[in-house]
């Protein structure tokens, strides 16, 4: 993703540590999501990714309030995927 390479080459010309280097990510898949590609539905508590018709069958860990800003989808050596997300919420 360009926003890592990114982030590797601002880091190495502030602090001049040494040349971003490749990482590779074989077994580990994933992807990164913005809040404008994908939909969240408060109500029903479902998340539709872009493209896609329907909403994804989740199985929620943990319930939150706010509004989802981006969300992260990887996928295990297993075969598991888990999503997990950056939510914008407001301390009382």
């Amino acid at each position: 993703m360009l926003k890592h390479l990114d982030k590797g080459f601002k880091s190495f010309f502030k602090s001049g540590f040494g040349y971003p280097k490749f990482k590779n990510k074989h077994n580990h898949q994933s992807a990164s999501y913005m809040s404008n590609s994908f939909k969240w539905d408060k109500n029903k508590q479902a998340l539709t990714l872009s493209k896609m018709k329907q909403p994804l069958k989740i199985k929620w860990s943990r319930s939150f309030t706010g509004t989802p800003s981006s969300l992260t989808v990887s996928k295990t050596k297993l075969g598991k995927y888990f999503v997990s997300i950056l939510v914008k919420e407001s301390i009382n």
